[in-house]
């Protein structure tokens, strides 16, 4: 019984509509929507800039280059418009996707309190609105020209849930238009704030939502209990054969 399976045999849906009137500023838990989601890179790359002329702050002269053990301890060079630089600081380019997303979280780290007393100092960066914790979902390889997604053999084990890492999310004609697969090894922080995101009106529903949490406390080795252990024993048993990892195939053999 794969995660699809398990599904329909209960008879629980992945998906929802969500009912009355929503805009970005009021998003709901388990809300899909769609955010940029960086590409990460093996080594950083630096994105190393200065002025063009010492008295203009818009036009620079740059290259992009990997990182090296020397940077970030260099002094902070002179502002730039839209990019200012303090020591021991660098600018760091990163390609970019943007992705359907799930969102697992939404709240702020403001406290009335201090936010005066963080102005007065020039640290209102301390606090902030509207954090999203995103979980970003990513293709699968298909014959309609997507040839860069997870290929079928690990899309086989992935709905088996042999990998605490990765999700199954299918394809809905509604909600979602193709079968991807969460990355909880690519959790994401973003600010809410048009036009980082858009939102649908559909949400996944909360019996996947809690697959998903059972999934980040299995990935950063908490207890779980065993109704949820007991499903991924039975989503593991409907791996197929010829999809079987080499150890497991032994096992069962």
């Amino acid at each position: 019984m794969g995660i699809m399976q398990y599904f329909e045999a209960y008879g629980y849906d992945f998906y929802e509509p969500i009912l009355g009137s929503l805009s970005y500023t009021n998003p709901v838990i388990g809300q899909i929507c769609w955010a940029p989601i960086l590409h990460v890179d093996i080594i950083p790359r630096i994105f190393e800039v200065e002025r063009h002329h010492r008295r203009e702050h818009e036009y620079v002269n740059y290259v992009i280059r990997n990182m090296k053990e020397s940077d970030f301890k260099g002094k902070g060079k002179l502002p730039l418009k839209l990019l200012s630089l303090r020591e021991g600081q660098e600018a760091i380019i990163s390609g970019a996707s943007k992705r359907p997303c799930i969102l697992l979280h939404y709240g702020e780290t403001i406290f009335p309190d201090m936010e005066p007393i963080l102005k007065s100092m020039g640290r209102t960066h301390l606090q902030r609105k509207n954090n999203m914790l995103l979980l970003p979902l990513c293709g699968v390889q298909d014959d309609r020209g997507h040839l860069g997604g997870f290929p079928p053999v690990m899309v086989a084990r992935i709905r088996a849930m042999l990998y605490d890492q990765f999700l199954f999310f299918p394809k809905d004609k509604n909600a979602l238009l193709n079968d991807s697969i969460g990355r909880i090894d690519s959790l994401q922080v973003l600010v809410n704030h048009h036009p980082v995101c858009d939102f649908t009106s559909y949400k996944i529903t909360d019996e996947f939502f809690v697959v998903i949490i059972g999934l980040l406390k299995r990935w950063f080795n908490l207890e779980l209990d065993e109704e949820f252990n007991s499903v991924i024993e039975m989503c593991n048993e409907a791996c197929p054969e010829e999809a079987l990892p080499k150890e497991m195939t032994a096992c069962n053999s």
